[in-house]
């Protein structure tokens, strides 16, 4: 309460639990401090202490988890009944009223883990050198995040590099592709609805032969990924099959015209 007087700016006290009733939590905060006496008026009623004629609400709840801190809008709650002392066990810690508005709750007993205890007046240059630490290693963490990075780029840059480059050469390739397989597509059902209507088959035929041509050069192109050397062999035999077919093409359009 001392403090929050003169930090009103910045703190504001929303709610008090203690199972004490008004009368002796008015007296002990007028009196039992270790910064003497308090100054401000204290007077108190049935649900509040009263400090220079403002209220704070006063809750004499024996579980603080009973207390609606999220209706006060409370953010951080002081937690000085020695119930949850040092956090000693994870059952303790998960009865404390984190969540909702409550952001933070700070424990005012000894730790018997290895969170750091603080007295102010005897060791809060301790705090300070706990923060410094831990902005020290954080700036070390990231230094040497930065110099494996460094390491790594100059061990394997180049292969990355050819990994970037070739993995958007693809997507390219990819790309020309797919739109040249749609237009010979539409090519290939427009052949088809006019052969139909009109019994010339030609550009139907020619689209098969488009089609054709780009399912090899889409196999060409991802069996030289995948198998290398190992491809090259492999094409003379699909360059025959691609004859036998063009044999068959040539000789179903000979028919055709017969037919005609």
């Amino acid at each position: 309460m001392e403090t929050n007087q003169q930090n009103q700016d910045e703190i504001e006290i929303v709610g008090i639990n203690d199972i004490g009733s008004p009368k002796q939590m008015a007296h002990l905060l007028k009196y039992d401090s270790i910064y003497g006496t308090l100054k401000n008026n204290v007077t108190y009623d049935t649900g509040h202490i009263i400090v220079d004629g403002k209220p704070y609400p006063l809750f004499q709840q024996k579980d603080v988890k009973d207390v609606d801190w999220d209706a006060l809008g409370a953010q951080i709650i002081i937690e000085s009944s020695g119930k949850y002392a040092g956090r000693r066990t994870a059952s303790s810690q998960d009865r404390l009223p984190l969540g909702g508005s409550v952001k933070k709750v700070i424990i005012t007993a000894p730790s018997t883990i290895d969170d750091i205890t603080i007295v102010l007046g005897v060791n809060e240059d301790t705090l300070r050198e706990k923060i410094s630490n831990f902005f020290s290693d954080a700036k070390q963490f990231g230094k040497n995040a930065l110099d494996s990075l460094k390491q790594f780029w100059s061990e394997h840059g180049d292969n990355v590099l050819a990994v970037l480059q070739w993995l958007w050469q693809g997507c390219v390739d990819l790309t020309a592709d797919i739109v040249t397989l749609g237009g010979h597509l539409f090519d290939l059902l427009g052949g088809l609805i006019t052969g139909f209507q009109t019994g010339d088959w030609t550009q139907f035929l020619q689209g098969c032969k488009e089609l054709w041509q780009d399912f090899l050069d889409i196999l060409n192109g991802i069996g030289r990924a995948v198998f290398g050397e190992l491809w090259d062999p492999l094409v003379g035999s699909m360059n025959d099959a691609w004859n036998l077919l063009k044999g068959f093409f040539s000789w179903f359009g000979d028919k055709i015209q017969w037919a005609r």
